[in-house]
Formats: structure tokens, C-alpha cells, sequence
């Protein structure tokens, strides 16, 4: 035996890897009955709370799913919640189109579909300006307070008009 051989220890084994146990509730699975089910009530405009009850499931369970980013990685019922709630946008949108056309809407219909499209559409009501009104387009910071500039006058002739008239007033 050599000096070199000698002086050598032994591989040690390396010892096997512990599989992690998983802890917890394994994840839901959907049924496609559910699924379709879920479509219905997103396009009914239900809420989560509800959607939850009737699946015998905790609210969390919903909204983590639908959450941006997603808590719970669950492409089908996001899927089917966004494809339900795309239609039920698409029905508001063809009911307050029909409304229009004809015109013979009973009143608290018309009120809802205008409600619920400030809701859900982001539609607003923007009064139109009395004609008394001035709308000013810019505010303009200047010695002594704010110059207010209306809508479509040229900022840089109404500066001109403001300074000179100021510096008469000094002289």
C-alpha cells in the first residue's frame, strides 16, 4: 500500500433524499357540471358568496381563484367564470340596445340597464356645460395666484395679454 492509498478515507454514502410530505387540502377538482354551472351564475352576475353556497364550498375557495394573480392555480373555473361573466356583459349591452331601438322600455327596466351600466360598463353621465360655464384647459401658476386659461384659447398669447397687463398696471 501506498502512502497515497493509505491516507484515503472511504466514500461515505450519501444519504437518501425525504420525500416532503404534502400538507393540507388537496386542491378542488371541478365536474364539468359544476364548471357549466359556474358559466351560469357568472353570466346571472352572481356573487362570489353565492357561486360558493350553492358549490357547498368555503367563499375563499372562489375568490382566491379569480384573484390577479391567482392564489389557486385553476385555469378551468377561471375559464368558465370569465366566459360567463363576458356574457352577461354582452346581455347588458344588447338590453340597453334593444331599450334604445324601441323605445317602449317600462321605467325601472330603462333605470336598471342605465344602473347597471354604470356599474358593470363603466358608463357615466356628463352633463353638457351651460353656456354661461367657462371650461378651462389649463391652470397656470403666476406671481400673485393661478391664471386660468379656457378651453381652446392659445396659452402663450393668453400669458402675453396677462404679463402685459400686469406690468401697465405697476406702471
Amino acid at each position: 500500500m501506498t502512502k497515497k492509498n493509505a491516507k484515503r478515507k472511504p466514500a461515505k454514502k450519501k444519504p437518501a433524499k425525504k420525500t416532503k410530505k404534502k400538507t393540507g387540502r388537496p386542491p378542488r377538482k371541478w365536474t364539468a357540471k359544476q364548471l357549466k354551472e359556474i358559466e351560469k351564475f357568472a353570466r346571472d352576475n352572481c356573487a362570489q358568496h353565492e357561486i360558493a353556497e350553492y358549490l357547498e364550498c368555503c367563499q375563499a375557495s372562489v375568490s382566491d381563484r379569480l384573484k390577479d394573480p391567482p392564489r389557486v392555480d385553476d385555469p378551468e373555473f377561471v375559464f368558465a367564470y370569465k366566459k360567463g361573466h363576458a356574457g352577461f356583459i354582452l346581455d347588458l349591452r344588447t338590453k340597453q340596445a334593444e331599450i334604445m331601438r324601441d323605445g317602449s322600455a317600462l321605467k325601472n327596466q330603462l333605470g336598471m340597464c342605465i344602473w347597471l351600466g354604470k356599474q358593470e360598463l363603466g358608463q357615466r353621465e356628463t352633463p353638457e356645460p351651460k353656456p354661461d360655464e367657462r371650461r378651462y384647459s389649463y391652470a397656470v401658476p403666476v406671481p400673485g395666484g393661478v391664471l386660468f386659461i379656457p378651453d381652446g384659447a392659445n396659452v402663450n398669447d393668453t400669458l402675453t395679454e396677462h404679463f402685459s397687463a400686469a406690468q401697465s398696471e405697476k406702471a
